[in-house]
């Protein structure tokens, strides 16, 4: 039978100074949430609040990796076991869901007025590589900017 080990009294909680200048994002994070918890101390019981308190200094000099942002890959899932995952999203399903936002930004409804087409490409352009993917984001952006600098917006036919 194992025994559980419970704190008698009130856990002290300290105040810990945490120097970011050349530490690693993830590796900090890491450590500052253990302190937080209270998991670096001997007495560390689950489920009893026990954390220290924590101040960070030289946020500013924190170490990220250059190209962590462009090699993260979004996947996007059904909540169900084996749901979709990146690569298996066809590019059509891709290409399709980036031109819908468009269209749906740009097209004026009861409750809200569109957005103008630069305002639009902003959105998708801020969205890239969260919400679509960042390569077809791109090409969908160039494209549209062409035909915005030679005034050829894609707009429904006036005649239908």
């Amino acid at each position: 039978m194992e025994k559980t080990f419970v704190l008698k009294g009130k856990p002290e909680a300290e105040w810990v100074l945490v120097d970011a200048s050349g530490q690693n994002l993830g590796r900090l994070a890491g450590d500052i949430a253990n302190v937080l918890l209270g998991k670096n101390k001997p007495t560390y019981t689950p489920g009893v609040v026990m954390g220290d308190y924590v101040v960070v200094i030289n946020a500013e000099k924190i170490v990220v990796s250059p190209k962590r942002m462009e090699e993260k890959v979004f996947y996007s899932h059904s909540n169900y076991p084996g749901g979709l995952k990146e690569n298996e999203i066809p590019i059509e399903c891709r290409i399709l869901a980036i031109v819908d936002a468009y269209d749906a930004m740009t097209s004026t409804r009861p409750y809200r007025a569109g957005l103008s087409p630069e305002q639009a490409i902003q959105e998708i352009e801020r969205c890239a590589g969260t919400q679509f993917e960042p390569e077809l984001a791109k090409a969908f952006i160039e494209m549209m900017s062409k035909r915005l600098g030679t005034k050829q917006l894609l707009e429904p036919d006036k005649g239908k």
